[in-house]
């Protein structure tokens, strides 16, 4: 298995659309690189991320801003 992940596999792996990985690429706080002109994410760091944005400080923070 490839230890990265382009925006294509970034969504399949997501279940969102293309144009959503690729915005999420492009967001300073997601952990994408390039190599060349390519953008891609180690997949561990993707779990990571989905895990640090479901934290509990994370939801309660969403909460009190959307309140």
């Amino acid at each position: 298995m490839k230890i990265t992940c382009n925006a294509a596999e970034l969504a399949e792996l997501l279940g969102i659309s293309l144009s959503a990985a690729y915005n999420l690429m492009h967001r300073a706080d997601f952990p994408a690189f390039r190599v060349g002109k390519r953008l891609l994410v180690k997949r561990d760091k993707v779990f990571e991320w989905v895990d640090a944005q479901s934290a509990p400080e994370q939801l309660t923070i969403h909460a009190v801003a959307n309140a």
